[in-house]
């Protein structure tokens, strides 16, 4: 099995994002609609991430993968894109939302309740490791793992895993985490900077979670 093949993909989804889509995937089954983020849950979740990332990291790494192999660079420049990332991504997600609303796909699913609970430090920290998770993995390897003769497939395979691990936020995903997906995926294959996407995810996962408090 060759560094980057279709066989250490598909090991890699399974080793990082296998626990992930299960969870969601059985939160769909099971009709959950209520979710506490307390101050136990929240540091479960960092440590769920930071395991799951080391683990898949060592992975990375017996199959010869080094840090040079990810585009990473941090400016005011990618700052300020990762801010019009933001602004664009969310603005079209919004658009989704409100052409998709109208059709009463999302019936049913509007009762989802999120308490938190836990403190402000504590919920930000998750925020930035979920970003820096997901964005390393989901992007960041996916893509440079896949041909560039397979451009089209490292972009639906990125934004496919990430809706999987979100299913559990019902029909919604499909017009907010599906759109912002595809976006990324494109947005690193063009500029090749996951401080970007990592900036503008922890901006969507802040504006959730002020949404939601």
């Amino acid at each position: 099995m060759s560094k980057g093949s279709a066989g250490e993909r598909i090991a890699f989804v399974v080793i990082c994002f296998g626990y992930l889509i299960l969870a969601s995937t059985l939160a769909v089954v099971s009709g959950e609609r209520s979710f506490a983020y307390t101050n136990d849950a929240v540091v479960s979740m960092i440590v769920l991430e930071l395991g799951i990332g080391a683990a898949t990291i060592l992975f990375l790494r017996y199959r010869g993968w080094t840090a040079a192999d990810f585009g990473f660079r941090v400016s005011l420049k990618s700052t300020l894109a990762a801010i019009a990332l933001f602004a664009a991504t969310y603005g079209l997600c919004l658009v989704a939302y409100m052409l998709a609303a109208p059709t009463g796909m999302f019936r049913g699913w509007t009762d989802i309740a999120v308490k938190m609970t836990a403190t402000p430090g504590l919920v930000v920290l998750f925020l930035m490791v979920n970003s820096v998770f997901e964005e390393l993995f989901v992007v960041g390897y996916l893509i440079e793992a896949t041909p560039v003769a397979e451009v089209s497939f490292a972009v639906s395979t990125s934004a496919l895993v990430r809706l999987l691990y979100h299913t559990y936020q019902g029909p919604v995903a499909f017009v907010y985490i599906l759109p912002l997906g595809l976006v990324f995926a494109l947005v690193y294959i063009r500029w090749r900077n996951l401080w970007t996407l990592m900036v503008a995810h922890t901006l969507f996962n802040v504006v959730g979670w002020l949404m939601s408090a």
